[in-house]
């Protein structure tokens, strides 16, 4: 007499035993195995080149959320496709297939495709992207935090499966913020990463060929009035260090930002009453020094210095000054320019009634930028006809009037000629800030040069 096999309500039904398993026949070779826990596995018994193997063809999990009638069907409905996957197996093995060894085989495959896509998200080909292309670059703290702050949403997407669309809706986002500097930005970033992607064979195509830059962007030609000048200086007093240090600082010396703001006390020299910024934090990679003229020598001699708790011989923690002169806490640099400079901005506004001839006559700061400030110095020097050469030593340009060999045998040339560029410099910012002093000052006209 033919065994009865398994029915969806004894496949539902079936308790589970108090200690290990129960096992329940089909028929075929086909069992359900019953756990403890409750679990309810389908397993195909049979011999696979001569050895016995029981090969995993199906489960069933009861869902809470259905009543007897359904839990029954969802049961049938699994014991259904334990017989077909049992079936397919048998077949198989009769073919001379062994289905363990070609699980086993899927599984690898699996796993080196899944290990792939890992190593191929978008995150991870940024990460090496990161580390191998922008290593030497003196920005990549900012590509770092861009790309990994706008691109967040593709972290975990296959990189070559992000498209032009989805590239063009995230450039789009960020401009319409509105933030089209920023969105311009992205789309410089972006581009170098995926087609660093495609030299490193990590994708076929870059998505970014053929999208343009989201926003058009004005020419840098903005050049501050001697009011502006005061006024900038003055709203840097108020706020303070460290930005407010900045802010004066490049005033002074008509300096890049990036050289104020990671420049350290080690980098002066007070005998001297000069700035050094090293190679390797100089923006085209060649040492330069600047003259301090009496207002940087006292813009520096007011600024906090601080100290850094550091681990010492024998694991003791001691203090030692912190080598950064714009800081907030002595930790690190500055690095927070855009907060920043928005505080900057409300401190002027707040101050314009005040400095306006009447009530009718208030009116906002035309929009500028920090690198206006370094513009400036140098269409002021230009107009205090200090020589165009000079002017470009000072500001440590690469090319202009003096290129090639004689650029390198320049590069400590004119500095009797840059500190009295300087000095005239501090002359008018004097006048400038202190009119009742001197009104001899030559005014500077807002506009392109």
């Amino acid at each position: 007499m033919r065994r009865r096999g398994l029915t969806a309500a004894a496949v539902e039904n079936i308790n589970p035993p108090k200690t290990g398993q129960i096992e329940k026949f089909d028929g075929a070779g086909l069992s359900l195995r019953v756990g403890a826990g409750g679990s309810k596995t389908f397993v195909l018994n049979t011999r696979v080149s001569g050895k016995m193997r029981r090969i995993r063809v199906g489960e069933y999990r009861r869902d809470p959320d259905h009543d007897k009638d359904a839990a029954t069907k969802a049961a049938g409905d699994a014991l259904v496709a334990a017989r077909a996957e049992a079936a397919r197996i048998v077949s198989q093995i009769k073919s001379g297939i062994d289905p363990v060894a070609r699980r086993e085989e899927e599984a690898r495959a699996a796993e080196v495709e899944r290990q792939r896509r890992a190593m191929d998200t978008f995150g991870a080909v940024l990460q090496e992207f990161l580390r191998r292309d922008q290593s030497g670059n003196r920005g990549a703290a900012e590509v770092r935090r861009l790309l990994e702050k706008e691109c967040e949403r593709w972290a975990d997407r296959p990189i070559d499966e992000i498209t032009a669309r989805e590239v063009v809706a995230l450039l789009n986002g960020v401009a319409d913020r509105p933030a089209p500097v920023m969105a311009n930005r992205l789309h410089a970033h972006m581009r170098r990463l995926f087609r660093w992607a495609v030299e490193n064979a990590v994708i076929g195509a870059s998505p970014m060929a053929a999208v343009k830059k989201p926003s058009p962007e004005k020419s840098r030609d903005r050049v501050l009035n001697d009011s502006e000048i005061a006024e900038i200086w003055r709203a840097a007093e108020a706020l303070g260090h460290p930005f407010g240090t900045l802010v004066k600082l490049l005033v002074c010396t008509g300096a890049r930002r990036s050289e104020i703001a990671e420049a350290q006390w080690a980098d002066i020299d007070w005998a001297e009453r000069k700035l050094s910024i090293p190679a390797a934090r100089s923006k085209n990679a060649t040492e330069h020094q600047f003259p301090l003229n009496d207002l940087a020598m006292q813009v520096l001699a007011a600024t906090p210095r601080f100290e850094i708790e550091v681990e010492g011989k024998g694991g003791k923690r001691i203090m030692k000054p912190a080598p950064w002169i714009i800081t907030a806490r002595g930790d690190n640099a500055l690095s927070a320019f855009s907060a920043s400079k928005k505080r900057l901005d409300g401190i002027m506004a707040k101050a314009r009634p005040a400095v306006a001839e009447g009530p009718e006559d208030v009116e906002p700061m035309p929009h500028w930028t920090i690198h206006d400030i370094r513009r400036s110095v140098a269409t002021g020097l230009a107009r205090m006809n200090v020589p165009i050469h000079v002017v470009e030593r000072l500001l440590n340009h690469r090319t202009g009037s003096v290129s090639g060999v004689a650029a390198i045998y320049n590069r400590h040339a004119y500095w009797v000629e840059r500190r009295h560029a300087l000095d005239l410099w501090n002359q008018h910012l004097g006048r400038l800030l202190d009119p009742a002093a001197d009104a001899t000052a030559v005014p500077l006209r807002a506009g392109a040069e």
